[in-house]
C-alpha cells in the first residue's frame, strides 16, 4: 500500500462536491430518523450506502480520465494502487459513518435516551466490516468498467441474484436458490455481530461470505490491472 496515494485518494474523495453532497444528505437523513426514533437501527443500512458513495469509480474514473498514465509514471506497483484505492474508500466511508453514529447517539442521549457503549462499539465495528467488504466489491468491479460503470455492474449483480433466487425458490430448485443467495451475499455483503451481545448462534455462513469477499474482489482488481495495457495514447 502506498501512503502518498492513499492520502491523495482520501483527499480526492473528500473534495468531490457530488460525493460530499450525497454523503451529507444520506447522513443527515439517517441522523434525523435515528433521533426521532431514539434508535440506532436506521444507521445499519447507511454503512453499505456510504461505501458505494466513496468507492464508486475508484479505478474506473482514472481509466476514463487518463489519470492512470500519470499515476504509474511514479515508482509503484499496481497491487499497491488497488489496495490504496480500496483503503481510501473504506476509511472515508467508515469515518463518516462513525461520526454519524456519534452524533445520533449524542442526540438520543440529550433527549433522555440511554445507549450502551457496547451497542455503539458493536455498530461501529459492524459498519467497518460491511464498508470494507462493499468497498472491495466496488473496487473489483471498477477495474472492469470505465467511469461509474461499477455501479451498473453492482446493481446488475444485486438484481440478478435476487431474481435468480426467487425463480429457483418458485420452481423448488433448492441448490440453485442457495447458489443465487450466496451470490447475493457476496455482491452485497452484510454482517451482524449481535451474537457477541446476546449469545445468539454464530452466523458462520455470513462470516465466511464476508471474509472471502474482500480478498476475492481485491484479487480480481489486481489481476485485471496487472493485465491491463496502459499507454500514453489512452484516453
Amino acid at each position: 500500500m502506498n501512503a502518498t496515494l492513499l492520502l491523495a485518494s482520501l483527499r480526492q474523495r473528500f473534495t468531490s462536491p457530488m460525493r460530499i453532497a450525497l454523503a451529507a444528505l444520506l447522513s443527515l437523513s439517517s441522523i434525523g430518523i435515528g433521533m426521532a426514533m431514539r434508535s440506532l437501527a436506521p444507521l445499519e443500512s447507511l454503512a453499505g450506502t456510504l461505501a458505494l458513495v466513496f468507492a464508486a469509480g475508484a479505478i474506473g474514473q482514472d481509466l476514463a480520465s487518463g489519470v492512470l498514465q500519470l499515476t504509474f509514471s511514479r515508482p509503484q506497483t499496481r497491487q499497491s494502487y488497488v489496495l490504496s484505492r480500496w483503503a481510501a474508500a473504506a476509511i472515508g466511508a467508515w469515518s463518516v459513518h462513525t461520526l454519524v453514529v456519534l452524533v445520533t447517539a449524542s442526540g438520543i442521549a440529550l433527549r433522555g435516551g440511554a445507549l450502551s457503549p457496547r451497542v455503539l462499539m458493536l455498530l461501529v465495528t459492524e459498519s467497518g466490516m460491511i464498508i470494507a467488504a462493499t468497498a472491495a466489491v466496488i473496487v473489483g468491479l471498477s477495474s472492469l468498467a470505465r467511469g461509474l460503470g461499477d455501479l451498473a455492474l453492482f446493481a446488475l449483480g444485486v438484481f440478478a441474484s435476487a431474481l435468480g433466487a426467487q425463480i429457483a425458490r418458485a420452481r423448488g430448485i433448492g441448490w440453485l436458490e442457495r447458489v443465487f443467495s450466496e451470490l447475493g451475499r457476496t455482491v452485497q455483503p452484510e454482517i451482524r455481530l449481535n451474537f457477541l451481545l446476546h449469545g445468539d448462534p454464530v452466523p458462520w455462513a455470513a462470516l465466511a461470505a464476508w471474509a472471502s469477499t474482500i480478498p476475492l474482489f481485491l484479487a480480481l482488481a489486481i489481476a485485471v490491472m496487472n493485465r491491463r495495457e496502459i499507454s500514453y495514447g489512452d484516453s
